[in-house]
């Protein structure tokens, strides 16, 4: 038999009371904050067409197992039944754009568990590359924000040497390689552009005559295409793991937008 403060509660809650049990009343829940994210995905899925539409329902459904993995298992090896990850009768928010998704995810990574951090963030940065975000001009990052600008100055650095590798590269590119080189200088001077503006009175690097090249310079036109892949690759990586990093919610908006740029 129920005790009358259970009922009382499954009650209030508008539960019914066949399915009403301690598990359900005290079990883990859904973490809020990744629900909310992944309504919001829901939502841009339904409203979003061809490759943004396929994005945001892989985002959701990630969210949704993100958020069955923290409530965890019982005994048997099943999430508690407390834990439910539908969306029941609320409705869905208003779709949204990648700009937007930027900004609730830089205020969100704040609220999530550390664990779910890189996933959400992740999720953000494949949404810039996918809607390719044009990258403005931001607002400046406050500079008593040392964090950010450590991490401002290592990526500027790192700017510099992919484009002093791409350099190297062009003396043994072909017509389509040094295309793709040309275009590659171009989002590299932007995202230069975007971070002097966002520490327009920080001490920030100056482009060095030469930085070492890792594994050696190409001599061939197929290892000048290998050697700029590698440059890229190893570019992006920085930035995701700026933004995963990032510690503000301004940085980190800022550090998401810039990684999902390089990552298109």
């Amino acid at each position: 038999m129920k005790s009358p403060r259970l009922a009382i509660i499954c009650i209030a809650a508008a539960l019914p009371l066949a399915a009403c049990s301690p598990v359900d009343i005290f079990g883990p829940h859904a973490n809020g904050t990744i629900m909310e994210l992944a309504k919001q995905a829901s939502a841009d899925r339904m409203d979003g067409e061809g490759e943004w539409s396929e994005l945001r329902a892989t985002h959701a459904e990630q969210l949704q197992e993100e958020a069955r993995r923290l409530c965890g298992t019982d005994d048997s090896g099943q999430v508690p039944s407390s834990c439910n990850v539908t969306y029941g009768d609320t409705d869905l928010p208003a779709s949204s754009d990648a700009r937007a998704l930027v900004t609730q995810t830089a205020e969100a990574a704040g609220k999530v568990p550390e664990e779910s951090r890189d996933l959400i963030i992740a999720q953000a940065i494949d949404a810039v590359a996918t809607a390719q975000l044009d990258i403005e001009n931001p607002t400046p990052i406050n500079e008593k924000d040392t964090d950010a600008l450590e991490a401002a100055q290592q990526l500027i650095s790192a700017e510099y040497a992919a484009e002093f590798g791409l350099d190297i590269a062009s003396a043994y590119a072909d017509d389509a390689l040094q295309a793709r080189i040309d275009e590659l200088r171009v989002l590299h001077d932007a995202r230069l552009a975007v971070l002097h503006h966002a520490f327009p009175n920080a001490e920030l690097p100056s482009r060095e005559a030469g930085y070492e090249v890792p594994g050696g310079s190409p001599t061939t036109t197929e290892e000048a295409v290998a050697f700029v892949d590698a440059l890229e690759s190893d570019l992006i990586t920085r930035w995701r793991a700026a933004a995963a990093n990032a510690d503000s919610p301004e940085w980190r908006e800022l550090a998401i937008l810039l990684a999902g740029h390089a990552s298109r």
